[in-house]
């Protein structure tokens, strides 16, 4: 049975991330798995 799961990015306040790559895959049991490679760039103090 399908769960619905919302999730939210919870990185530094004022920076934005960007999605590199995404990753589906399922297992034996058909259950779908979702993974994100993050990115945020950051300016050098």
């Amino acid at each position: 049975a399908y769960k619905q799961s919302g999730l939210s990015y919870k990185g530094p306040l004022g920076e934005t991330a960007v999605i590199d790559k995404v990753q589906l895959s399922t297992d034996n049991n058909n259950n779908l798995c979702i993974k994100f490679l993050f990115r945020h760039t950051r300016r050098p103090e």
